[in-house]
Formats: C-alpha cells, structure tokens, sequence
C-alpha cells in the first residue's frame, strides 16, 4: 500500500522533469536559448496547471 502513494507522489516530479526538458529541447531547437526566454517559457508553460491546481485546492476545502 505505501508503494502505490509513493508511485502517485513521483506523477508530478515526472511531469515537471519532462515539460522542463521539452522546453529545454525546444529552445537549443530554436536558438533561443537564454535565460530570459527559458523563464518566460517555464512560467507560460506552467501557467495552465498553476491555474487548475489553484481552482482544486480552493474548491477542495
């Protein structure tokens, strides 16, 4: 039983490590590869799922 929580604790570390790498890849891809637009692209990105777990912590208590 303490494996299975383990397994869905490691969901968000895996989605972030990837939508990190995308970007990552994305940029070298472009030429873009700067500090500022790797920031830019971070918060963009991450924006939407910011927003959704913002309306389930609220609507959850």
């Amino acid at each position: 039983m303490k494996e299975q929580s383990n397994e869905k604790k490691s969901i968000p570390y895996a989605v972030a490590f990837l939508l990190i790498l995308v970007i990552l890849i994305k940029n070298l891809i472009n030429h873009s590869f700067t500090l500022i637009q790797l920031s830019n692209d971070l918060f963009l990105w991450s924006l939407p799922f910011l927003i959704i777990g913002g309306f389930l912590w609220v609507f959850s208590s």
